[in-house]
Formats: C-alpha cells, structure tokens, sequence
C-alpha cells in the first residue's frame, strides 16, 4: 500500500463505575494454575534515521525508521507464530468477518503511532476491511496527544475513547458492541505508582476512570480488569513496545533516560511479556547505576495476576523466550 494514502487513510493527526466487590466476583481463579508461557522477542539493529531524511529541527527526538518497525513486528509474530507469511502471523489471531480494536498505550510516553500503522497494514493484508478496525485509548485528550485524528466523519480506520463512548456493567462498550477481537498494543515503561506499566496495566482502558485509579492504588487487584470474561475473550494477543522505552520514571524533557532497544515484546500471555519486560528494565537500570536498582514500587501485580487472578505465568523459569533479529546487549 502507498505509505501517504496509508497514513491519510488512518487519520494520524463517561460513565463510570465505583470499584466494589461485585466488580471482583468470579475473576479471581486461585485454584487454577497457568502453565508455561512463551514469549518472543524480535530486534532491530537500529531505531531512528539519520542524516537528510531525519533533521534534527523536523526530529528533535529522532525519526524512527519504518523498515526497522516492520522487521520487529513481523519478526515477533513469526517467533510467537511459527509462520513465515505475515497474512498466516495474523490470521490465527482474526478472520476476515471480525472487527478489530487495537488497544494501544497513549500515556507519555506513548507507543510510536507508526507501529500501530504497521500492525493495521498487515491486518489489513490478512483480509479485515480498514472500517473493521479502529484504534482505541482511555481518553480522548492523549489520543490526540499521540497524533491520533480523532474526526468521526473521514473514511477508514477510526480512533476513539473508551471513556467518551462509555461503559456498560463497568465494561468498555467499544468492545462489547463494536469488537470481536482486541489486539493489546502496551509501551514498557516504569510507573510511579505501581512500578511498570505494561501489557496487564494497558488493560485498565477497559474499565471507568473510578475503576482504573482504585485499581492503581490497590495495585494486588489491578489485574481483575484483564480477568474480566470479555476480555479473556476478547484480546487474543499481546505486543510490548521495547523499541525506544525509558528506564526512570517520571521521564525528564529530552530524551536522556531513553535507550534505543529497538525491540518489541509478543506472546498470548500478557503477565509472562511484563515479567520480561520488567527483566529487561531492571537489567538496563543496573547497568545505568552500576548495581542493583530495582523497580519502586515492586510491582506486586504481577504475582497476584497469575496466584489470584490465574491469567498468565509469573514464574521466569517457566516463560521461555524465542529471539530473533539483532542479539547485542539484549539485556535477558
């Protein structure tokens, strides 16, 4: 597809619920005990352009480079896949009859909106219709922070917030009444409050404002809005964007407490790819520091995710990890 029509084409440019026991019942499972997790990891030997076709007045951060999101998407889903083709990576995922929301991570900082176009050409290539698929976000103000377009009346591939469009029974009426598949599209990044805000922590989008900052305050339940049966249903695959991640929270003006990883997390387990995400962070902030620094806080989450809530592996020495693409400095 011509790359300008295709960026035309995607436009780049509240109800809410009290979180209460009944909000909780029947997510948690701790008789239940997820197996092993696999993860895959693709990499590129470089993020960002340079020279003529990435001044640093138009870049002030650095443009990344499209051919290097294309090889870590297609590269990740061939390691978590098996398949070669990326139509085949995808179509396990969708079908040509589904609509797809991708649930993408817009908080500062925010998943490159380029990755979020890759991800939407291949599933267009894999037979969804381009007004099939929109992508969605918590609130309107950062979607359009990220450079979302958020115009209702222009064709193709749409973007919207789960708090404007509203909640039914606490959930996200985007996916219950527009959505047969959700692709979870998270940002490795620390967080203040609960230490790493991942792939599980993406999920909180799904649920009303009250919920999602009672969930962080009370981080042991943060996972019950991915234990929700829709969403169990719904998302069927996980992607964590390592390409250019930060390793100190909160992240300063300029780009010094950024590193160009040029990676990106897959797997059908979203607690497994934040136990690897939080390796790959720790592993970089002790090479900064020159010893051991650890999240603050521990994000405890993740063990009540698999123990309380039994939606993925905690435990490293069950999650396996497929590599592929550039190996150096890989941190894991």
């Amino acid at each position: 597809m011509d790359r300008r029509r295709f960026i035309k084409m995607l436009g780049l440019g509240t109800t809410g619920l009290a979180v209460s026991q009944t909000a909780f019942e029947g997510l948690a499972n701790p008789g239940r005990r997820p197996g092993p997790a696999t993860v895959a990891l693709a990499r590129a030997d470089h993020v960002f352009l340079e020279g003529v076709f990435a001044p640093e007045f138009a870049y002030p951060e650095g443009k990344i480079d499209y051919a290097s999101i294309e090889t870590v998407v297609d590269g990740a889903m061939q390691a978590l896949t098996g398949e070669r083709r990326a139509e085949a990576q995808w179509a396990k995922y969708v079908g040509g009859q589904d609509r797809v929301g991708i649930m993408v991570d817009v908080h500062p900082l925010p998943v490159p909106i380029i990755l979020a176009e890759c991800i939407i050409d291949r599933l267009i290539k894999t037979g969804i219709k381009q007004q099939a698929i929109f992508v969605f976000a918590a609130g309107e103000r950062e979607l359009f922070a990220a450079g979302y377009s958020l115009d209702r009346d222009r064709p193709g591939v749409k973007a919207y917030a789960t708090d404007s469009e509203g909640f039914r029974n606490g959930f996200s009426r985007l996916v219950l009444d527009r959505c047969d598949v959700v692709i979870n599209l998270a940002r490795l990044r620390p967080h203040a409050t609960v230490g790493l805000a991942g792939a599980v922590h993406n999920h909180l989008a799904l649920v009303p404002s009250p919920q999602r900052i009672a969930l962080r305050r009370k981080q042991t339940e943060l996972p019950s809005a991915a234990a929700r049966p829709v969403a169990r249903h719904h998302v069927k695959v996980h992607l964590l964007d390592t390409m250019n991640p930060a390793y100190q929270v909160p992240p300063p003006p300029g780009t010094e407490f950024r590193w160009p990883y040029g990676g990106l997390l897959a797997s059908e387990d979203p607690v497994a790819l934040d136990v690897i995400g939080k390796q790959i962070l720790e592993a970089k902030r002790a090479q900064v520091k020159g010893e051991p620094w650890p999240l603050e806080p521990e994000p405890e989450y993740l063990r009540t995710a698999q123990t309380a809530y039994a939606l993925g592996q905690a435990d490293p020495e069950l999650i396996s990890v497929v590599r592929t693409g550039y190996a150096g400095d890989a941190l894991i």
